[in-house]
């Protein structure tokens, strides 16, 4: 069994279980702590709608909240869903361009990562 994250009639991320679960709900925290919705529309089973458009804003305030404040247990908490979100982002055809230099630092350090995110 899996969780499916789908953009329109495409499934752009298939996550087994407990890692689909830990994903979402940790998206759902960081959206809640920042005033943010996630754009992540939960449909029973398993299934997750992307709004796109709130999910980018979603994205981008997220790494605004990361490169504005220095704090390590900051970034170690927001590092367990931003990497997650810049791929899925980008697989909904929104790639992310850093708009600072810490942005852009963060990406590069991050796109180190080889993060390989099973698509279906």
């Amino acid at each position: 069994m899996s969780y499916l994250f789908d953009v329109g009639d495409k499934t752009i991320w298939m996550p087994h279980l407990r890692l689909g679960a830990l994903y979402s709900g940790m998206a759902e925290a960081v959206g809640a702590a920042l005033g943010r919705a996630t754009g992540l529309i939960a449909i029973p089973g398993e299934l997750y709608r992307i709004d796109v458009p709130a999910f980018e804003l979603f994205v981008k305030r997220a790494m605004a909240y990361r490169t504005e404040y220095e704090d390590d247990l900051v970034h170690r908490l927001l590092d367990g869903v931003l990497p997650i979100s810049l791929v899925l982002l980008e697989r909904c055809g929104i790639p992310f361009r850093g708009r600072t230099e810490r942005e852009r630092r963060y990406l590069a350090q991050v796109s180190g990562m080889n993060l390989r995110l099973v698509a279906p």
